[in-house]
């Protein structure tokens, strides 16, 4: 294959061990950027399929690396102002026909268009496809209803672009619209669909903004292609560092920079922090912290942080006038990005963030889950003293309670909703289904020490349209085997 050997042309970039074994046989064409360097085009071939979840990882990734080297020329990029796209083709063995890669590939196009194509990841999802190998054509059926109709153009233009232009395999595609009879099942998934692009459309200025970065990278490209094609082994120009325009250092006067100068770099998950690893950047969420002051007059601030993959605690000694000035601004539930220097702490022998140089105030970066199902799922959590929610429960409360216990009041509970029976082999009182029997005796059967029996009634009751549920012991329900 022609190009470059991708960590050649990207060779720092902090990627988990997985991601670099998929990328190690990607070959690098050409990259491409805008004149104002916020979007990035990095076309590649590959003679192995790539999963579109590890195409996006990647691109992220060079994202961050991009930006962190923008920022050692000015300090005011942000991850989310720079885009990455990663042009693939592919370059399969023979292998791989118009079934095989439709069914190897299939979870990806449904990936790339969740986001920003809602309208035509529904159609897609729920299509039933047919495929003809020999005339090279895909036949997708599709429920014939608006909104499939209005956008099975596009899905076309989609899917001819996938299978030509990224594999060299042209396809035909045709459409086939089926009559739904149900009136009431269309209206939901309507619904449903108008509940997924009005989520959509809340980050609808966050993508018109990507997409004109990128369209202007392609102008560009039109105009003076830019291509990095740097040697290997190739010396750097000179040790001064270039400067584009008049960008200069950037001094401090961003407000959500509440202590040092700056906190530029890559960020590193919590979770990947082993040992004493020098200077990092990370961010999270405060859960807990403590200030001490000392017999010298300075305060010890103590966080305890945590970005949800795992949690550190970051201690700092500050001034008087230091502690004044940033403790009003840090507060338990507050997200932050801190900057400083990993190292095991003397007193308790943990790994701790010291040495500070800087903390900047950012918004919650947690993403928020969406269901946009007219049918609600119910889910149902425990929030315990433990938890940073409304929690009320002492975890060992509920610890006591025996998992029997709970199965026998959760029978008797739902007793009173769904018509079912219970069956017992004598051990009413030791598996709890007493609490059934006392509010439904008429639907309470105990069969005596006989599992064996108890689960043939059940299996009798099940075949006659009942729901039955056969209490005993493990070590008694396989009593036969003795």
């Amino acid at each position: 294959m022609e190009g470059r050997d991708f960590f050649s042309v990207f060779p720092k970039l902090n990627i988990s061990k997985d991601l670099k074994q998929i990328f190690e046989h990607v070959k690098v064409l050409k990259v491409a950027s805008n004149h104002a360097r916020t979007a990035l085009r990095v076309y590649t071939t590959s003679d192995r399929l790539i999963e579109k979840k590890d195409i996006l990882a990647m691109q992220n990734e060079i994202a961050k690396q991009v930006v962190s080297f923008l920022n050692s020329g000015r300090s005011d990029y942000a991850k989310e102002d720079y885009y990455c796209q990663i042009i693939e083709k592919y370059e399969l063995s023979s292998q791989y026909n118009l079934e095989t890669l439709y069914d190897a590939y299939y979870k990806s196009m449904l990936e790339e268009l969740h986001t920003d194509h809602p309208v035509m990841y529904h159609s897609l999802k729920n299509a039933g496809v047919e495929i003809d190998k020999e005339n090279q054509t895909l036949k997708i059926k599709l429920l014939d209803y608006a909104t499939n109709r209005a956008r099975s153009i596009e899905l076309k233009d989609y899917l001819e672009k996938v299978f030509g232009n990224r594999f060299q395999m042209p396809v035909h595609i045709d459409f086939e619209f089926e009559k739904q009879d149900n009136e009431d099942w269309i209206k939901e998934r309507d619904l449903e669909l108008a509940n997924e692009i009005h989520f959509i459309d809340k980050n609808l200025e966050k993508n018109r903004k990507k997409y004109e970065k990128l369209e202007e990278v392609k102008a560009q490209e039109k105009k003076d292609e830019t291509v990095i094609k740097k040697k290997e082994g190739e010396k750097k120009d000179s040790g001064q560092r270039k400067s584009y325009g008049s960008y200069q250092r950037y001094k401090n006067d961003d407000p959500s920079i509440i202590y040092g100068r700056d906190v530029e770099g890559e960020e590193i998950e919590m979770s990947q922090i082993i040992g004493e690893m020098g200077l990092v950047v990370v961010k999270g969420m405060v859960f807990a912290m403590d200030t001490r002051e000392l017999r010298s007059g300075k305060y010890l601030l103590i966080l305890s942080v945590t970005d949800f993959t795992d949690s550190i605690m970051v201690k700092m000694f500050l001034n008087a006038d230091q502690y004044e000035e940033i403790g009003p601004k840090i507060a338990i539930g507050g997200f932050f990005k801190f900057k400083g220097v990993t190292t095991i702490d003397r007193f308790d022998s943990e790994i701790v963030i010291g040495s500070v140089s800087g903390i900047k105030v950012i918004d919650d970066f947690r993403v928020k889950r969406f269901d946009a199902s007219v049918h609600k799922r119910v889910e149902l959590n425990c929030h315990t003293m433990l938890s940073d929610m409304d929690g009320v429960v002492e975890a060992a409360d509920i610890i006591k309670q025996a998992t029997r216990e709970a199965y026998g009041n959760a029978l008797a509970e739902l007793g009173e909703k769904y018509d079912f029976v219970v069956l017992d082999a004598d051990l009413a009182a030791a598996t709890k289904t007493g609490t059934f029997k006392k509010k439904f005796p008429e639907r309470f059967f105990d069969c005596g020490i006989a599992e064996g029996n108890m689960v043939s009634v059940a299996a009798g009751l099940a075949a006659s349209g009942k729901i039955p549920f056969a209490s005993s012991f493990a070590m008694f329900a396989a009593g036969r085997a003795f």
